[in-house]
């Protein structure tokens, strides 16, 4: 999942440099809450991902992000995460699907 991850989230920002991504979690008090983490430059990565997605806040609000003020808006799945950036990058069916499945196969979350 991550290869393919890291594949998206480089389509997603032309030009900007990204080697790996991978889902990343955080305790925060009784929850954990998901975020995408973007090497090398994460901060730089998700600056440029909020220009381009203007719409990006929108759509993490109807997800129930917990906090957007991160670089990457943190979720409490990694379900909820998932499906931010599909409809962020308005990803097809096959391909939600496709990235869904792969997820539930390697991330036990």
């Amino acid at each position: 999942m991550s290869q393919l991850l890291t594949f998206m989230m480089s389509r997603a920002v032309p030009g900007a440099r990204v080697e790996s991504a991978w889902v990343s979690h955080v305790p925060w008090w009784d929850v954990r809450l998901y975020f995408i983490f973007v090497d090398p430059d994460h901060s730089g990565y998700w600056l440029q991902f909020k220009k381009r997605y203007p719409h990006w806040e929108r759509v993490a609000l109807k997800y129930g992000a917990k906090a957007i003020e991160a670089a990457c808006p943190e979720f409490d799945s990694a379900e909820n995460l998932m499906n931010w950036l599909f409809d962020v990058l308005i990803l097809p069916r096959g391909e939600r699907n496709l990235l869904q499945l792969l997820m539930k196969q390697e991330c036990k979350c």
